[in-house]
């Protein structure tokens, strides 16, 4: 019987775990295993002092420890719980404490269980939650610091680093965190040949447990260390690209338990994403400062452009303003003069000259004038007075005012086919002078026996659309596209047909800032169809009706 119980207590104490006994009584361990010495560093003998346990239990964890244990006992129940201690030398160390109650005739009287050492468990616990709660902000270096001090806990390692290619060759690193026995110290570049690191970025999760300045001789850091084992693990991005590694070490051989051993992993997993966005978020920070500075220097640049422009502008109106006047008082002269010396001359090769003077110099004022609208237009002093405007009675007054120079060319212009007046939002003089010019420009580039055409239609949406048709010998599509640009004269420069090439342009803008369109629709050698539409008018009356519905 002595032979098992032998037997018995020895496979006991050859256990990974703590056996032990304790009398409820007087508060003391009646037993102990050997494991106590490589667990809290104190023989089992130690352990049968009155108040032993409580009084090596971590400050915090006492008092609800030792009130916990001691509902379940009353209670009768086994349990188990998991709590710190404190070893022979100050540190600590977590317990897995699995208890039995043995009962006696008037209720609990002893306990016996097993004490498992966790506390390697328990730092990776408390690195996986730190890993999961921490908050990245735009300070990673605080991000760096929680990682190497965390990995550094959980493998109770004294060296633990963060670091990137220090190059684009990636021939040397450059830390980015270094942890030295519970603090933190300067970064600092090396080469990667020969050394473990090299090992690691070559997709390897290199673990050395012991040996590691034998196994790595040429690694002059690691002597200087004094380094004995070393675990690593490559930093990878999304897209697969290593960018750096993470490492723990330590002056004595380390073991890591097969479920310590992915912990290093993951942290390499988020420091590496927390890297590349970090990165991003710089590269992104300085493609906007850049962004800004190029926008804010192209923003002065287009202000001074601007302010250059305007001062030009300014400078050519006044200049225009000016050499109109002065033009205009000479010619209005002449214009004068030649006329009364027509009348008081007889001659009739004079009066030939005399006209032909008059006709140059009419085309020159119409031309002066034509040039300081143009000016106005691009300076936007371009006025119009929107009124109620009879559509009718315009095109009637064009039409008058033109009939002479239709007879002349052999352009016949058809009657104006509205019935009834039409009413207009438009400014008077200024639609008379676009009628006057597309009608003058229907006759001038048609031809003999040649027709005019104009024609009225209401459209919907409260518009008037009128179009003047001839028979002229049409635009082609190059043409229709420089139609509207300014001293363009589409070819007429080579006839003896007279314009300057604005007056499209003017006749245009004019329109468009009584809120109306000027088309053009055109066919070789059958004619054009210019085509203004503007809004009709509309009683003050009906239009506030309409606006409040």
């Amino acid at each position: 019987m002595a032979q098992e119980n032998n037997k018995y207590k020895q496979l006991v104490e050859s256990a990974r775990s703590m056996p032990w006994t304790y009398d409820i009584k007087t508060a003391r361990f009646t037993y102990v295993g050997p494991q106590s010495v490589e667990m809290l560093g104190y023989d089992p003998d130690e352990w049968l002092a009155e108040n032993f346990w409580a009084d090596h239990m971590h400050p915090e964890d006492r008092e609800w420890a030792i009130a916990y244990c001691a509902t379940e006992v009353a209670q009768g129940q086994d349990h188990e719980f998991e709590y710190r201690l404190l070893t022979k030398d100050g540190s600590t160390v977590w317990v897995h404490d699995v208890v039995n109650v043995m009962q006696g005739e008037d209720g609990p009287v002893q306990l016996q269980g097993f004490m498992f050492d966790v506390t390697e468990r328990k730092h990776v616990e408390q690195a996986l939650n730190i890993l999961a709660e921490i908050q990245v902000s735009d300070d990673i270096e605080k991000f760096y610091e929680t990682c190497v001090k965390e990995m550094a806990q959980a493998y109770e390692a004294k060296f633990a680093f963060i670091g990137l290619f220090a190059n684009e060759k990636r021939s040397s690193i450059q830390t980015q965190m270094v942890w030295v026995e519970k603090t933190f110290v300067d970064n600092f570049i090396y080469e990667l040949e020969g050394t473990p690191c090299a090992d690691i970025l070559d997709l390897k999760m290199e673990i050395v447990a012991n040996d590691a300045m034998k196994k790595y001789p040429d690694d002059r850091l690691l002597t200087d260390m004094g380094v004995e084992s070393y675990y690593g693990s490559p930093l990878t991005t999304a897209a697969g690209e290593i960018i750096g590694l993470v490492s723990v070490m330590d002056v004595k051989p380390m073991q890591v338990a097969h479920w310590s051993k992915p912990i290093l992993g993951l942290f390499s997993q988020r420091i590496a994403a927390e890297t590349e966005r970090y990165q991003a978020n710089q590269r992104l920070q300085k493609n906007n400062l850049e962004l800004e500075q190029r926008v804010s220097e192209r923003t002065a640049d287009l202000i001074a452009a601007n302010e250059a422009a305007n001062s030009a502008n300014n400078a050519k109106s006044e200049f225009l303003s000016r050499m109109s006047h002065e033009l205009r008082t000479p010619l209005n002269v002449i214009i004068g003069y030649s006329h009364i010396a027509s009348r008081l001359s007889d001659n009739e090769g004079v009066n030939k000259h005399l006209d032909e003077i008059n006709i140059a110099s009419k085309h020159l004022l119409d031309l002066i004038k034509d040039v300081m609208d143009l000016s106005r237009i691009e300076t936007g002093d371009m006025q119009v007075e929107l009124t109620k405007v009879n559509l009718k009675e315009v095109i009637e007054t064009a039409k008058k005012f033109l009939s002479k120079d239709a007879k002349k060319s052999g352009v016949a212009m058809s009657l104006f086919d509205c019935q009834e007046d039409v009413f207009v939002l438009a400014d008077n003089l200024r639609l008379k002078e676009v009628m006057l010019n597309l009608l003058s420009n229907a006759i001038k580039y048609n031809h003999k026996d040649g027709k005019v055409d104009i024609q009225c239609h209401y459209l919907e949406a409260g518009k008037v659309r009128i179009e003047v048709i001839d028979t002229g010998k049409g635009l082609d599509k190059i043409q229709m596209e420089n139609m509207f640009e300014p001293f363009s004269r589409l070819g007429a420069e080579f006839t003896d047909v007279e314009g300057t090439g604005v007056g499209l342009v003017i006749a245009k803008s004019l329109i468009e800032h009584m809120n109306g369109s000027l088309t053009v629709n055109s066919t070789p050698k059958k004619g054009s169809c210019f085509a203004i539409t503007l809004p009709c008018y509309v009683e003050e009356k009906e239009a506030l009706l309409a606006y409040e519905r």
